[in-house]
């Protein structure tokens, strides 16, 4: 049961990335676009690194490249909104509504991959929605019932995108190999970060 292991070890990890980015982005960076220079720079090597070393392969029908692309652009915008978000809000509110992209893969991957969800299926898509709901709700000071976190939405967006991204990886990987979507993820990271950033010292 290795896969169960490497699970665990990466949710483990995507946590502490989590908090790492939430104290960067609260306690130490200025503001949003300090942050998001640098990763956009370290992204920018890494992905030159790694297309040097696996390019991109000859003969990629048009339609693949849009779709690579375009997951791309879904989740870096996915994760500027979410670090947007979590300068301000507590990171233990804001992965787990964050992390029910699985829902929306799922409900996606109906129509779109002609994948069928049993009544059980949508049961637990109902149940996991209603923990994310649970999870945003905050009662401030002279309020009589507690209310969603103005944040919940938008973060159902990110949650949204970052789905999406992954439907369009499913349909790329018979041409893209993993390495190849890794570069293009990189690459559409490092241009709207460090464009992001450039632009807001302009």
């Amino acid at each position: 049961m290795f896969w169960v292991s490497a699970a665990i070890a990466s949710a483990v990890l995507a946590a502490l990335v989590a908090i790492i980015d939430s104290h960067m982005l609260s306690k130490i960076m200025p503001n949003l676009r300090s942050y998001l220079l640098p990763v956009g720079l370290a992204q920018f090597i890494m992905g030159a690194v790694v297309f040097f070393i696996n390019p991109f392969p000859a003969g990629v029908s048009p339609q693949t490249w849009v779709l690579a692309w375009g997951a791309g652009m879904a989740v870096t915008l996915a994760t500027i909104l979410m670090l947007n978000v979590m300068r301000k809000d507590e990171v233990s509110r804001v992965i787990p509504v964050v992390n029910t992209s699985p829902i929306f893969v799922a409900m996606l991957a109906a129509p779109i991959l002609q994948e069928k969800l049993s009544f059980g299926d949508w049961l637990a898509i109902l149940l996991t929605v209603a923990g994310a709901a649970l999870i945003s709700m905050q009662k401030k000071p002279g309020d009589k019932k507690a209310r969603l976190s103005s944040s919940f939405f938008l973060l159902l967006i990110c949650s949204l995108l970052f789905a999406t991204s992954n439907i369009a990886v499913k349909k790329v990987l018979p041409e893209l190999s993993y390495w190849n979507l890794y570069v293009i993820i990189s690459l559409c990271y490092a241009v709207v970060f460090i464009g992001f950033s450039l632009r807001g010292n302009a």
